[in-house]
Formats: C-alpha cells, structure tokens, sequence
C-alpha cells in the first residue's frame, strides 16, 4: 500500500474503473402459497403414503429436525409451516417431519412461468446441469461452496432455515389480497433464490434479477413477502493478480491484496455511514443482527491493534459467544482504540490473512466449540471476507449480507451497484491514495499548525463511485426516509416468533443477547397461544434427511394451477428505517 499524500485533490486524477467484475446475489424471501399447489413427494412408490398436518405444537416446531437454526445464535427463529405426515416411520423413526421439497417446487414453477428464459430446459449439450432452475433444498455450508457456480443458466432455489414461515393465521396481514378470508388454506415458508455468476458488464443480467422478482410477486395462489428476517447478499468477486496482467506477476500480487486491505479500511472507517443506508433492524448492535452480520469493527475495538498484525488469539483472550456481548462498535468507539493513519499503518505491515483474521474476529480452531466452521474468522460480520482465503478451486467472493430483502428490483440494482462500487474503490484510492478523503478520525492537525477536519460521508463513497446523479438522489431519500423512525416499527422490530410462557428448549437455546422483540407491527410475532403460530431460522447447522434427495413430481400439475389463477395481486412492500447517529 502506497504512502499517503495530503487529501488535497491530484492535478490529473485517476478515474475509477468501469472493467467488468463477477457477482452473484442470494435473495431471501419468505413464500406463500395455497394448499393446492402443494404435491407432496411419494413415500416408497405410494402416493396417497404422505399427509399434511397443518397445527404442529410449537415444542414439535423447535426441534432439531424443524428447526435446524442453533437457539445460540439465532434464538426465536422456529419452524412456523405444516408438517409432512408418513404413513409408515422411515429409516429415522420420525413420521412426522417438516418440507422436503414441496414448496420449491411451487417457486419452481412460478419462476419458470414468469421468467421467459427459464422456460425451457437448457445447456445440457454444454455439460451444465441441464436445468435453468434447479432446486436444491437445504444446502449445508460445503455444499453451497461447492455448486457450479460457472453454469450462467442456472439459478438456484433452497430452503432458507433463517427465515422463517409467518404461520396460516398471519398470512393475510402481510398478502391482504391474496389470503383473506381463507388463510387455514395457506402456508409459507423461507426461500433462497441463489443466482449463477453474473457480469456487472452484462445488462441482461440485471434484467432477469428483475425478471426473477417481478415473478416471485406471484398470483393469487401464491407468492413472495419479505419479513425483517429476509436478507439480500451480494457476492463481488475479489480483486486477483489476473486482474491486473500489464504488472510483473509479484507487482499484481501486492496490488491485489493491497485492493483488499484497503476495502477493509474503507469499511472501517465508513461502517456506519454505510449503515445508514440500511434500516434500523440490518445495523449491527441490533437484535435482529446478533450474530448474522455483526460489525467488522468488533476485533479492532477487541485487539485495540496490541497484536495486530499477528496472531490475535491465544489462551488468555475469551472468544466466547458472551464476549460478543453489547460490544460498542460505534465510530467514537472505533475512534478512542486507534487513529486512522494507525489502522493504515498496521494493514501496510499485515498479510490479507492477517486483514481477514482482524475484521472477523475470533479466528479460533478446534478449542471453540460454540460457533463451528470460523478458522478464518466469524463470516457473519456486514461483510464477509472470510471467503477471500478459500481454496483456489472455490469462488474467492466478497459477500455482503447487511442490506434487507426486497421485492423492488431498483433496491436490489441499487445495492449491487454499491458492493461492486466498494470494490472499485479500493482499487482507485490504491492507485491514487489522495482521493480517499478522511485524514483522521474529526480533527487533524497539520504540519503549519491549522486544523483540517475530516468528514466521514457515505455520499464521498458514492460520488467517487462515479454511479450517476441518480444514485446519489436515491440514496439521499432512503436515508431521508429512515432517519424518523420510531423504536419497534416495521423497520425495527423483530420479526421473531416468541415462545410459549414456561417454554424450555431442549437444545440448550436461551437468548444470549437477553434481547426481547419490541412493538410487533402488521405480520409480526404475535401470541403463539391466540393466533396461528408464525416464524423461524437458521445457520446452516443442519444435516440432510431421508427424502431430501428423492425425486418430487413434475411441476405440470402446479403449473396448471398457476395458468388457471389471476395474475397481477398487489403485494405489502414493507419501509424501513435509519439508526440514530452516533
């Protein structure tokens, strides 16, 4: 990483790149649907050997098989749709399970009947999977790092176990033109809809993101809602040598990771500006946040830069999940650990494992039990970059999971848009480091003794992005929008399911956090004992059950009921909100 000069602007300064970069976006929603569209899978040949049941106790729903969220980290996200009846126990002993692959299948077919391109079946001849939408129920973490992500036709749909059903009884809040009157004949359940690598150079490819939302808006037999549990992620791909081929090799190394560690502290420095793009339930301190993407800050405000870069963990530091607790990450707290030429100065002397280890701390091994799989680091920070130390032969992303879900394709555009816009920040503030405007934290001191004070403003990012005046504008009326929001409304309550009174897990699963849901608004977790029950969660700890592979009858029959339905209901678009500032 290059020296700093003064922030005064460059006589001939560098434009930001416009090259083409990778991306893909996962898109969270949960989806309703009437009870017939479901065609439940054969159980051994037998059509008739496989019942729904519709009223599942709630201790039923927490359990393990349902609830494949561990309480620890994500407490109060429980199973919330019906239940698969066998005629006869399978291998497990459980005749009573959740979902297998029934409901994807209605997205399955609603996709393929909205999205022109997926009509047809595709790219078979070219070695792909042969389908343009391929349904994968739950994915474990390895298995989601291991799909062909190279198979440009291929989109995927998959259980998501974060977020959960919102129960028969509340379905008509959230779709009131589609469920009321007859919500018992309604259930809903959390989706992933993952994308193929796409191209940041291709239009077409925002253009069938579009189409992808415009048809999970559905009819009026079924359809896509987003709860304060559904997140959008996007995945940039990560600067590498390749990138930069008019460099000897070892000079496209360096400017490579030099990209990375400057995107770390541009997330630094800027996590709460960017925040403030987001609303009040996505920013980090949130209950609804704990332990999904946290703040990148928490190993600075932990390590204070005292082994940094180095080995920050060792046996005297308590990596525990209490340890996580009610840690301020706010940017005067960020400030009163290290100054910002100080942070600069320790990621000049770090590797990008170094870099990787400090925005995701702890980076433990087999001695943490707690949260499993975080060699590298807690990958459920506001962005991820545990991924940019994966194996060669696996995508090195970038993935960032701070922003909500949405069914406005502008708002997934937008964001897109920005996580790349980062990435191509980094890179122009490596190349030309006068253009990073933030000298210190407030008030700098200059050489001749004036002061020069040091704004830290989200629009420098976007202006810099070179992302046109209609971004700008964009983003100025989302924060606008958020900034009065009020404690416990739609963009800041929690979406959560509350337990019975005197419930007691069995899964060790109490609320670390001691958090308790405000106002619950329109569709929210209402009282399990008066009303149908509502939601649920997960964190990819789960394992695969019989059944999860079998086949699932043709989507002809579904899609025969989506022909017969009018089309064009109107959906609840849910606002959301802004912190308040630090």
């Amino acid at each position: 990483m290059a020296a700093r000069p003064s922030s005064n602007s460059s006589p001939n300064p560098i434009r930001i790149s416009h090259d083409s970069m990778t991306y893909g976006v996962e898109l969270e929603y949960v989806f309703a649907f009437k009870e017939g569209l479901i065609q439940l899978t054969p159980f051994r040949g037998n059509p008739h050997g496989r019942t729904l049941v519709k009223d599942l106790p709630y201790a039923t729903r927490a359990e393990e098989r349902f609830s494949r969220c561990s309480p620890r980290f994500v407490p109060n996200r429980i199973y919330n749709s019906w239940g698969v009846q066998t005629e006869e126990p399978p291998r497990d002993g459980h005749a009573l399970n959740p979902y297998a692959v029934e409901p994807l299948r209605i997205v399955e077919a609603i996709l393929r009947k909205g999205v022109p391109a997926l009509q047809e079946e595709r790219g078979a001849a070219r070695g792909m999977a042969g389908r343009t939408v391929r349904v994968m129920n739950t994915l474990l973490p390895g298995e989601k790092q291991q799909l062909n992500w190279e198979n440009k036709m291929q989109w995927k749909v998959t259980k998501d176990h974060s977020v959960c059903g919102v129960g028969s009884g509340n379905i008509s809040s959230w779709l009131p033109g589609k469920a009321a009157g007859g919500s018992d004949s309604w259930d809903s359940i959390g989706v992933e809809i993952i994308s193929p690598v796409l191209d940041s150079g291709q239009p077409a490819d925002k253009d069938r993101i579009r189409d992808i939302i415009e048809a999970m808006k559905g009819d009026t037999t079924a359809g896509a809602f987003v709860t304060n549990q559904c997140g959008l992620h996007v995945n940039v791909g990560g600067p590498t040598a390749d990138d930069f081929g008019h460099l000897e090799r070892a000079a496209a190394e360096k400017h490579a990771s030099d990209i990375k560690k400057e995107l770390a502290i541009i997330l630094l420095v800027y996590e709460y500006e960017i925040a403030r793009l987001h609303p009040p339930c996505r920013h980090p301190g949130h209950a609804n946040a704990a332990y999904q993407f946290s703040s990148n800050r928490l190993g600075l405000i932990k390590d204070r830069l005292v082994k940094f870069p180095g080995e920050l963990i060792n046996d005297s530091v308590d990596t525990s999940l209490k340890s996580f607790i009610n840690v301020d990450c706010s940017t005067r707290a960020a400030s009163e650990v290290a100054s910002i030429p100080a942070i600069r100065s320790a990621m000049e002397r770090a590797t990008v494992e170094n870099m990787v280890h400090l925005m995701h701390w702890p980076a433990v091994y087999d001695k943490f039990q707690e949260k499993p799989n975080r060699q590298n680091g807690d990958k459920d920070r506001q962005v991820n970059l545990t991924y940019l130390l994966r194996d060669s032969s696996l995508p090195r992303t970038i993935e960032f999971r701070q922003a909500r879900g949405s069914l406005d394709a502008e708002d997934v555009s937008r964001w897109v848009d920005f996580c790349i816009g980062l990435v191509r920040l980094a890179r122009l503030y490596v190349e030309d480091p006068s253009r990073f405007r933030v000298d210190d934290w407030g008030v700098t001191w200059l050489a001749d003794g004036t002061r020069r004070f040091s704004r830290i403003s989200v629009f420098d990012l976007i202006r810099d992005m070179d992302l046109g005046y209609g971004a700008y504008e964009y983003w100025e009326s989302r924060i606008a929008k958020f900034a009065l929001y009020e404690d416990g409304d739609e963009t800041d309550r929690l979406d959560d399911e509350e337990p019975p009174a005197g419930f007691m897990s069995t899964r060790g699963g109490t609320n670390p956090l001691g958090y308790t849901p405000s106002l619950r608004g329109r569709g929210g977790r209402l009282d399990p004992n008066t009303i149908a029950p509502s939601m649920r969660g997960d964190a990819g700890l789960s394992r695969k059950r019989e059944g999860d592979d079998q086949e699932s009858p043709s989507v002809a029959p579904i899609q025969a009921e989506l022909d017969n339905a009018a089309s064009g209901a109107s959906m609840v678009q849910i606002q959301i909100g802004e912190e308040a500032a630090t």
